[in-house]
């Protein structure tokens, strides 16, 4: 015997934070995601959200308030920005929204005599390089990049020497 858990009025979001949210760094940014769903399933309404496909986790200057149904982020810095989703959910049928949260203004870095610090200290495997944060990744393409660039002027002259 088969049960079927049925709703009659799907989980839906009824207010859902703006597509595109630009903030400066330093302003405080609130996201609002608010849902209803079925009557008999209302007491299971879960709003959960993430960030870059990953769970938020209240840390530090973020907190979710209201039932899940605010995501406050206290004095946001660039390394803010990503693409938040807020999900509605009775555990029968869900909804989701998307907002694009850029924050522009200047990287905090940590200072040390002479200069900058080459460690980005809102990331882990993160440097910094001419002002700018660059990811692990991203800086591992640059290497390789100029790697390949180095090996393609090698070959370039070797077989130079070898025509004259």
């Amino acid at each position: 015997m088969v049960i079927s858990r049925r709703v009659s009025d799907r989980t839906r979001i009824v207010s859902a934070p703006p597509a595109v949210v630009v903030a400066s760094s330093t302003d405080d940014v609130t996201l609002a995601c608010d849902a209803t769903t079925d009557a008999r399933r209302s007491s299971h309404l879960l709003i959960t959200w993430y960030r870059d496909e990953l769970s938020v986790s209240e840390e530090g200057r973020v907190r979710v308030t209201d039932k899940g149904s605010r995501l406050v982020i206290e004095i946001s810095a660039v390394s803010d920005s990503g693409i938040y989703r807020c999900t509605a959910s009775n555990g029968i049928d869900e909804d989701s929204a998307i907002a694009i949260l850029t924050v522009k203004g200047q990287r905090r870095t940590r200072g040390r005599e002479g200069g900058q610090s080459n460690i980005c200290p809102h990331r882990r495997q993160t440097v910094m390089i001419d002002n700018a944060c660059m990811s692990s990744s991203s800086s591992i393409f640059g290497w390789l990049f100029v790697f390949l660039l180095c090996i393609s002027f090698t070959v370039i002259n070797f077989h130079v020497k070898l025509v004259h």
